[in-house]
């Protein structure tokens, strides 16, 4: 947090000191989030708390300090534990204020049950450090009147400047984000591996799980913003053919130069897939039923053109060349469906009928709304 925004919170000079109040003798996982989450962020962090038989009385755990007040919490009678309360109250404020007046706090954070413990806290409220409360059974009409009763994670969202550390995780919306330190090596490393989980290994298109997830994202961007996209299924004929004649090394090679026509063959903004084996998908933003038919039929012209090596590349033979054709299917939205899903099967039932048809043609979903390119 910079000093400006100390400011605009209203938070008392300096703004970078904080005491955290609890009535156990442990470090709950709960309160050393927080405190340690603030200490990173460059804010001085003190715990009070009860401390336990053979605990020290001071202790600093990853840069937060830890002050164990003489008080445990007996529960062998209501009796002890009301002393026991009562007693670490009077310790905890006294404390809390004799601390405030030698070097203020911006802010006082105080995890109780019982109420009265927030009163704990009524002296640096006075003098004007932001006091929050967190407790499991609140008294609106003792504590609404003096207090704020909103939780430490507001002081938590006013940090603007912080340095991150390794392995720190952070929320932005509703994405986690986990900061790592990366060399040159370990960056490459991470990003191969976010290529070969998002890319098809042998055509460079996005695998299915890929593209599904793409699908929808700007499917629900179409939708909001009224704008018309089309799904195209494609599978290439009698791809068997290729590998038995050939062999599968020069099928592999066909394939990845299938994947190549088709990026070529679509605009910029298209993503392209290979779901598995010869069968391939994707998907043309801002496109209607017309521009999805144009589009598919010039993937279907490019490869029934492309001249597909025959034998392998760099291999002792002389370059020999064969052809295949391909068959392709299209959707609209929302002509069709509104459901991503359900467009991806409404092309593949266009594709299937592309085949049945003779293949080597382009087929919509409806083919009485809108003519076929053969």
């Amino acid at each position: 947090m910079s000093a400006s925004a100390s400011k605009r919170d209203g938070l008392a000079v300096p703004a970078r000191r904080v005491c955290i109040v609890r009535q156990r003798d442990v470090y709950e996982p709960q309160i050393q989030r927080v405190a340690e989450a603030l200490s990173r962020a460059g804010f001085d962090v003190e715990v009070l708390r009860m401390r336990g038989k053979d605990q020290p009385r001071t202790t600093v755990v990853n840069g937060v300090r830890i002050t164990g007040l003489p008080a445990s919490l007996g529960r062998s009678s209501k009796f002890r534990y009301v002393f026991d309360y009562g007693w670490f109250f009077l310790l905890a404020a006294g404390t809390l204020a004799g601390r405030h007046l030698r070097r203020r706090y911006a802010a006082v954070q105080i995890y109780t049950m019982p109420d009265f413990l927030v009163y704990a806290g009524a002296i640096p409220k006075l003098l004007g450090s932001r006091v929050i409360a967190y407790m499991n059974e609140p008294t609106p009409e003792l504590f609404e009147t003096l207090y704020e009763t909103r939780r430490f994670d507001r002081i938590l969202k006013r940090i603007e400047q912080a340095v991150l550390e390794d392995g720190d995780k952070f929320e932005i919306g509703d994405q986690l984000i986990r900061f790592e330190m990366l060399d040159e090596i370990d960056r490459e490393f991470q990003q191969q591996i976010h290529r070969l989980l998002v890319h098809d290994e042998l055509t460079g298109l996005l695998t299915g799980k890929s593209f599904f997830s793409e699908l929808r994202r700007e499917a629900a961007r179409a939708e909001a913003e009224k704008m018309p996209f089309c799904v195209l299924m494609m599978d290439i004929d009698h791809f068997k053919d290729v590998n038995d004649t050939y062999g599968h090394l020069v099928g592999s090679e066909t394939l990845e130069d299938v994947g190549a026509v088709i990026k070529k063959s679509l605009r910029a903004g298209d993503v392209g897939a290979r779901f598995g084996g010869e069968e391939f998908a994707a998907f043309m933003l801002d496109a209607d039923y017309a521009q999805g038919l144009i589009a598919a039929e010039r993937v279907r012209t490019a490869i029934e053109k492309h001249q597909f090596p025959a034998v392998r590349r760099n291999g002792a033979e002389a370059l020999k060349t064969h052809h295949i054709t391909i068959s392709i299917g299209v959707a609209s939205y929302p002509d069709d469906g509104r459901d991503p899903i359900q467009l991806v099967e409404m092309a593949d039932s266009a594709l299937y009928r592309a085949k049945r048809n003779g293949r080597n043609q382009v087929c919509t979903y409806r083919p009485a709304a809108t003519t076929e390119v053969v």
